[in-house]
């Protein structure tokens, strides 16, 4: 185990992966993360969140995102519990390159819930995981080696959104017209929820200071007339260098509406400093029979400028303290901003 934290932070690569595929199972329905927008027959944000973190799950299969870089594929998982199928896009810890990192896909998830109820969350439950070598050598990749002291490979799981849309797709059928990029002002003034949930998404994108937030990092789930927003790539964020392609396109890392919803602000200004601290550890992990499984979090070890830390048989997984730091100093920024009157609220 002491050499855990070299093996996961070595990667400077950025593999292109198999082209997207159809799942490996049929999945279980309703496969529709619950929302603002709709509330029954979906799957309840918290419950989909443990399911990925601790479920038996067992990995049926493997494709490439549709994004096809960043080393992300997207499995099918079965949880052998009630026999549930699902799929989740996942990013192996030493998958990502010296830009995007993917333990920032944890931390984004995580810094939503400080100012999100999860109906009102844009970004997917994710979690960490450590998939069994075996299963990830016939499903992922043949040549995988494990996480160092383990028979696993540690990762991220998000749960995929298995009807959305890009943005351009939106427009393309009409669902966007006025406007450009996400952003229509008249479906802002007339859709409640596309208001809502495009409100939180540019705050919380903010918040986590996304240095890749271009269109193509976003997309839409149709409920009904209404359009439910998500953001769906965080491994540039935080203390990251941006994407430099952002000086050519809409940043939406930077407020770009004419309002932010009242409730998500008030929530913020209920944020404490300890709130704020608890993100220097999102998950603890230990070592039991070769698997890291998920334990309750203690106090945090370990070097305070590393996303994953060890103490004997138990890893810590969060944002550095650099990165904290900056969480903090943009709630702050923010909420000077709205007092200034410089953003609106409604």
């Amino acid at each position: 185990m002491n050499r855990i934290l070299l093996a996961v932070l070595v990667s400077v690569g950025c593999a292109k992966g198999p082209a997207f595929g159809p799942a490996a199972a049929p999945l279980t329905e309703p496969t529709a993360l619950c929302s603002a927008a709709q509330r029954s027959g979906c799957r309840g944000v918290a419950r989909v969140e443990r399911r990925l973190a601790r479920a038996d799950l067992e990995l049926l299969g493997a494709t490439g995102s549709p994004g096809g870089t960043q080393g992300a594929f997207v499995l099918t998982l079965r949880d052998r519990s009630d026999g549930t199928v699902l799929r989740a896009k996942w990013r192996a810890v030493d998958g990502g390159g010296l830009l995007n990192v993917p333990h920032r896909e944890l931390g984004a998830y995580h810094v939503q819930q400080l100012l999100l109820a999860p109906r009102d969350q844009v970004i997917p439950p994710t979690a960490a995981r450590c998939l069994p070598l075996d299963a990830y050598r016939e499903h992922v990749d043949p040549d995988a080696r494990p996480t160092e002291g383990t028979e696993c490979v540690l990762g991220f799981v998000t749960y995929w959104l298995e009807h959305a849309i890009g943005v351009d797709d939106a427009r393309d059928s009409g669902l966007l017209e006025a406007g450009e990029g996400l952003y229509d002002p008249e479906r802002f003034s007339e859709d409640e929820v596309y208001r809502s949930t495009l409100s939180n998404l540019n705050l919380v994108s903010h918040l986590v200071r996304h240095g890749d937030a271009h269109r193509g990092q976003f997309v839409f789930v149709r409920h009904g007339p209404h359009l439910v927003s998500y953001s769906v790539d965080h491994s540039i964020a935080f203390e990251a260098v941006p994407n430099p392609m952002l000086l050519f396109r809409k940043d939406w890392s930077n407020i770009q509406l004419p309002s932010l919803p009242a409730s998500s602000i008030a929530r913020l200004r209920r944020t404490t400093q300890d709130e704020i601290a608890r993100l220097r550890t999102l998950v603890e992990l230990e070592l039991r029979d070769g698997m890291l499984v998920p334990v309750d979090e203690g106090a945090a070890f370990g070097d305070p400028g590393s996303p994953v830390r060890l103490d004997a048989d138990r890893v810590q997984i969060g944002l550095t303290e650099r990165e904290v730091e900056g969480v903090a100093e943009r709630i702050r920024g923010l909420l000077s901003a709205i007092e200034r009157g410089e953003i609106q609220t409604r």
